[in-house]
């Protein structure tokens, strides 16, 4: 039986809002509801939101039950350090680096269930950086996929 798509968005989205970088909370803003980043103070970066970006409907067999395979759209906003000696892909492997571990949190080689909602959540797919070259501004669309059961 598939959970409905409301909760499932729900804990996927508890599960990054808890995302943490050296033990400390990795955003200082969240949401489901997408900003441009000119709406997005710098004060309030890093900000994470979740975009619900489109659904999938599987079924391999005539008559039999539907699976679905959601996709979702992790958009990260940070400002990274304006200083000619600093390097942006630092700051940006460190949300990348955290994106990834919170996405495998629980026991090493399980799927990620989001408490038992899903059959499997993960990233897959290209992610879109845009590093802050002009203005120290990065942006990181990072794709998930969440496969709901039967």
């Amino acid at each position: 039986m598939n959970n409905p798509r409301e909760t499932i968005a729900a804990a996927l989205f508890s599960l990054l809002a808890a995302t943490q970088i050296n033990s400390a909370p990795a955003f200082a803003t969240t949401g489901r509801r997408a900003k441009i980043w000119g709406d997005v103070d710098p004060s309030k970066q890093p900000a994470m939101f979740l975009i619900h970006s489109g659904e999938q409907a599987v079924q391999s067999q005539p008559f039999g039950l539907t699976k679905w395979l959601l996709h979702f759209e992790v958009l990260i906003y940070l400002r990274v350090d304006p200083s000619p000696t600093a390097t942006p892909d630092t700051a940006i492997n460190a949300f990348l680096d955290a994106i990834d571990a919170q996405m495998q949190s629980g026991s090493k080689g399980t799927n990620q269930t989001l408490g038992g909602l899903v059959t499997n959540a993960w990233i897959e797919g290209s992610i879109l950086i845009d590093s802050g070259i002009l203005d120290q501004q990065v942006a990181m669309l990072i794709p998930l996929k969440v496969v709901t059961g039967i």
